[in-house]
């Protein structure tokens, strides 16, 4: 008999304890699980920002490449039509100047053609300055929207490095969350099986 009133008296002490210990762990549990749902919908959020980011991005460097094709159209344009200007001009000072050798014109005639072969020389000039303009303003836009280019898909894969950083870390966050869950119920059927076994040994020696 002072067997089984030990027994009883060590069960529930044990209960008592298992009791506490249960609590706690349903607590930490609890905790646990609340953590982990916390972690990921910061980890929601956190997505649903830099995705904002990464299509505000790509917005940018869609747009960018739209323009930069314009602007090289608009300037192709100008510079086939300078070009063909020269090309004219060029022909126009070869006729003229070949003129020059007919030997029936007159002085006067050939002072006119001089005069005019010097006019067309100075457009053709003009024509030739304009041209190197529309050069140099076309390799240094292309310049800049190649950098600008660049600079977005630099912070585009910053973005998308940060955003897989977040995941892995929210991943990792949410794993350590999961072990400390699964460590409680394990302690909390650990506690069960020692109270099912005490009350086995309790009902026999009864």
């Amino acid at each position: 008999m002072d067997c089984i009133a030990l027994l009883v008296k060590t069960q529930q002490q044990v209960r008592q304890s298992n009791d506490a210990v249960a609590s706690n762990q349903a607590t930490a549990a609890a905790e646990s699980q609340k953590k982990q749902a916390q972690e990921m919908d910061k980890n929601s959020d956190w997505q649903l920002a830099l995705s904002i980011v990464s299509g505000v991005l790509n917005f940018g460097m869609s747009a960018l490449s739209a323009v930069s094709a314009f602007k090289a159209n608009k300037t192709q344009q100008q510079k086939n039509n300078v070009q063909q200007s020269i090309n004219e001009l060029t022909e126009l000072v070869k006729t003229k100047t070949s003129q020059l050798k007919d030997k029936t014109l007159s002085v006067k005639q050939k002072d006119n053609l001089k005069v005019e072969i010097t006019k067309l020389n100075d457009l053709n000039k003009a024509d030739k300055l304009q041209l190197k303009t529309l050069n140099d303003a076309s390799a240094a836009t292309h310049k800049w929207f190649d950098l600008a280019n660049s600079a977005l898909q630099q912070a585009s894969i910053c973005v998308d490095k940060f955003s897989g950083v977040m995941e892995t870390k929210s991943q990792q966050s949410v794993k350590q969350e999961r072990a400390k869950e699964n460590t409680a119920q394990q302690v909390q059927q650990q506690n069960r099986n020692t109270m099912g076994q005490l009350d086995n040994i309790t009902v026999k020696l009864k």
